[in-house]
């Protein structure tokens, strides 16, 4: 499961990047972004892509909270094809986080891409209404079979869409399953990085980037 990934991006760079129209006053670079927390969300509506914060976790009718959801058994299963058809958004990240090993053994990842550069993970979302009408959205992040660089961590990794793909996944029109699964496939493990990191004990949630602790040297910066 991915369960953390980093947006350090200020707003004029993040509706640059991702062709936003409608942004949020309040937005802030949320550093890291970990389960149940709001984060900032791409969806299409009104014919724009507005940029929005939604809770990560979709607590739909079928899973007791689904952070991360595989693309494969998302196409497959009827009862997600209404969320898929209609309520597609993007995620925009700046890197995301791999574990492998447990205690001292355990040893994590930094995934960047290599030019630096803001990266849109495809994701799911559904609205919901709370006692007092309130509209408030909740999103998972879908994932794909790992590229070669993860894999040895993990055998799938997050969803990347290349910038020309970003428009299709978030368009109403594309319906078809296995149309959409075609966007859903490994990033290209070259255009990506693995940087060695350990994360300080105390507090997760919005700490700089700087705040990540490089690993010993015997864990040497991945290609």
């Amino acid at each position: 499961m991915y369960d953390r990934y980093s947006l350090t991006a200020d707003l004029s760079e993040l509706a640059d990047m991702f062709r936003i129209a409608g942004v949020p006053a309040s937005y802030r670079p949320p550093a890291h972004c970990t389960p149940m927390q709001q984060i900032p969300v791409i969806r299409r509506t009104e014919g724009e892509r507005r940029l929005q914060e939604f809770r990560w976790g979709l607590m739909p009718f079928w899973a007791k909270d689904a952070v991360n959801a595989d693309s494969g058994l998302v196409m497959e299963k009827r009862a997600y094809r209404r969320i898929v058809a209609k309520q597609r958004c993007i995620i925009p990240c700046s890197s995301f986080y791999i574990r492998k090993g447990k205690g001292k053994d355990a040893r994590q990842l930094r995934i960047a891409l290599r030019d630096q550069t803001l990266f849109g993970i495809a994701g799911l979302y559904e609205l919901w209404r709370d006692a007092r009408g309130k509209e408030e959205g909740k999103c998972t992040l879908l994932t794909t079979r790992a590229n070669r660089l993860i894999y040895d961590y993990n055998d799938v990794m997050p969803a990347i869409l290349r910038e020309d793909e970003m428009e299709q996944w978030l368009d109403p029109e594309h319906q078809d399953t296995d149309y959409l699964q075609t966007l859903l496939r490994p990033f290209h493990p070259d255009r990506m990085r693995a940087f060695p990191v350990q994360i300080k004990k105390n507090g997760l949630r919005n700490e700089p980037e700087d705040e990540l602790e490089p690993l010993p040297a015997k864990y040497a910066m991945l290609k």
